[in-house]
């Protein structure tokens, strides 16, 4: 289930990446505060990536993960990285990890080890991916495109499925 639940928004990214050019996709836009798209997909990718490089003692640290800029400009090296991410989750089975994180604001450097499980990172990872579809979504019409999205691009599932946003709405 899990495991479907993340190719189902990966594939939104990617799906959404194709029907973007790179100008589209690297345009900086004011309503994402100067960012665009492309750095919204890049950190997605990244997270997921930093899931999937754990070291041999099972820890996870995304404050210290990999940025790769060049996935900013590049629709086609983004799809390349989902569809990468997507071939090294499959048949993955749950397993016992620790995220090591570091709340302090001032550069205390406070990081706390924290128990989870991949499956548990995986569930936190389509929920950040959920959040950027969001912002994306305001991105993509701030641009005044043609883009198709979904009317639920940037929804989470509980909101679809109690249909929450139209309640909101009101």
């Amino acid at each position: 289930m899990i495991l479907t639940a993340v190719q189902v928004h990966l594939e939104k990214v990617k799906t959404l990446c194709a029907d973007l050019s790179d100008e589209q996709f690297a345009l900086k836009l004011k309503v994402l505060n100067g960012s665009s798209i492309g750095a919204h997909v890049r950190h997605i990718i990244e997270f997921y990536n930093c899931l999937l490089e754990f070291d041999f003692r099972r820890t996870v640290n995304y404050d210290n993960r990999k940025r790769d800029k060049s996935l900013e400009n590049s629709t086609d090296k983004s799809i390349r990285s989902i569809e990468k991410i997507l071939y090294s989750l499959d048949g993955v089975e749950d397993f016992d990890l620790e995220v090591i994180s570091d709340y302090s604001i001032f550069g205390e450097n406070e990081s706390i080890p924290l128990a989870s499980t991949f499956y548990r990172e995986l569930a936190f990872n389509i929920e950040h991916t959920i959040h950027h579809l969001a912002l994306i979504r305001i991105g993509v019409q701030a641009m005044d495109t043609t883009i198709p999205l979904d009317e639920n691009f940037g929804y989470a599932p509980s909101t679809i499925r109690n249909n929450y946003k139209k309640q909101c709405v009101q």
